[in-house]
């Protein structure tokens, strides 16, 4: 499960869920308020709840809900989102970034460490990757720097890039390497 705070929470979806393609369905477990909301980097890349009258609306209504992008989620009252789905291959999630700020999805089912989970990354000096609380820096003779140590499942980060590039996260295995069967954190392998 997601825990959602009152207030803005910034978060991922590192499992595949057929739900993802429609803002109701996945969303529809919730106890949603007027005016709660769903955002991320770009134009018009927001929802809004209007009450069960309206429900949802917003361009990112018609997009549905990505792996790679991480969103920032609004609520107005404390919730839980039970999100259960398949386990994704780290190594078919590509991630593009541009330069400037992006939204970056975890999609990994266990912590790792930023140096270990970026390092596809070409990471320049200047880099950035901050989550909600915390930040790190890249710098070139040493490596991330900051306050955030580890990337966790479910949480979401913005990465600011010096270049426009792409790349993926390190793979995640099973002890055995087969597909994994994942209720949130939890494997069956």
């Amino acid at each position: 499960p997601i825990i959602l705070k009152s207030g803005w929470n910034w978060v991922s979806f590192p499992l595949m869920d057929n739900k993802m393609n429609s803002f109701h369905n996945f969303f529809e477990e919730l106890n949603l308020r007027d005016g709660d909301m769903v955002k991320t980097i770009g134009n018009n890349a927001n929802a809004q709840y209007g009450g069960t009258a309206i429900g949802w609306s917003g361009n990112l209504v018609n997009q549905g809900l990505k792996n790679e992008i991480s969103y920032l989620i609004k609520m107005s009252v404390r919730d839980t989102l039970n999100y259960k789905g398949l386990a994704i291959d780290p190594d078919t999630v590509q991630i593009d970034v541009v330069n400037g700020w992006n939204r970056i999805g975890f999609v990994s089912l266990r912590n790792m460490q930023v140096s270990t989970a970026l390092a596809n990354f070409n990471a320049q000096d200047g880099d950035i990757i901050k989550s909600q609380e915390r930040f790190s820096y890249f710098d070139s003779n040493l490596g991330w720097i900051g306050s955030l140590q580890t990337l966790e499942p479910t949480k979401g980060y913005l990465l600011k890039s010096t270049a426009n590039t792409s790349f993926i996260l390190v793979k995640d295995y099973c002890v055995n390497e087969q597909s994994c069967l994942h209720k949130w954190s939890w494997k069956i392998c």
